[in-house]
């Protein structure tokens, strides 16, 4: 009994080190996207900056394509425990069809809301925002480098029987394959709470 409640007290400790190394980072690049959403508001409260301003379209779409993308991950991460590599490998080439999209139309939408601060270089508001954005942009590249080192590592070790009975039984790639599905919830979770900062400040 006492066995059971130590394993269940200290099952943090058979977390692999590389998931306790990407929550870690992702949880300090999500506390500064809040500290750095709450700063705009604070700082530009006051000043009539966003009255002016429209929610770009291209900022709705993009987050409806990360929902998607995440969606999409969720069903990897079942293929991965069921270790169905072919679908598997359909799941990596859709993720990365999608965040191509998202990368192109979120691109379009937060220059489009940047470039409405360009008279405004006295405030804030406008170096906050660039600030988010560009960490949000770093949260796309891990996510992404992720993706296509997974994807790389499962094109490598499906063709071979003997490469893929390797592969499916080592815990460490298995764990890379993982954690590039929690990236994405990662971007997509910091995204739509970006997105709301963003709908409530310019309404």
């Amino acid at each position: 009994m006492r066995e059971q409640k130590r394993k269940k007290v200290w099952g943090v400790e058979q977390t692999h080190p590389y998931k306790t190394i990407f929550f870690l980072g992702s949880m300090a690049l999500t506390l500064a996207v809040l500290f750095l959403l709450f700063s705009l508001w604070f700082f530009d409260r006051t000043i009539e900056s966003f009255e002016s301003m429209i929610l770009p379209k291209g900022l709705t779409i993009s987050i409806l394509v990360l929902l998607v993308v995440s969606f999409t991950a969720s069903k990897g991460s079942q293929f991965l425990e069921s270790e169905k590599l072919r679908s598997l490998s359909f799941i990596f080439r859709s993720i990365l069809l999608l965040a191509t999209i998202y990368l192109v139309v979120s691109l379009g939408a937060w220059s489009n809301l940047i470039g409405d601060f360009s008279a405004l270089q006295s405030s804030p508001g406008m170096t906050f925002l660039v600030l988010i954005a560009s960490l949000h942009f770093v949260q796309f590249l891990i996510a992404m480098g992720l993706t296509l080192y997974g994807y790389y590592k499962l094109g490598k070790n499906s063709t071979d029987p003997v490469k893929t009975l390797v592969f499916i039984t080592n815990k460490f790639e298995l764990t890379i394959l993982e954690i590039s599905f929690f990236g994405w919830y990662w971007v997509t979770g910091t995204g739509l709470v970006i997105f709301l900062a963003m709908l409530y400040l310019l309404n």
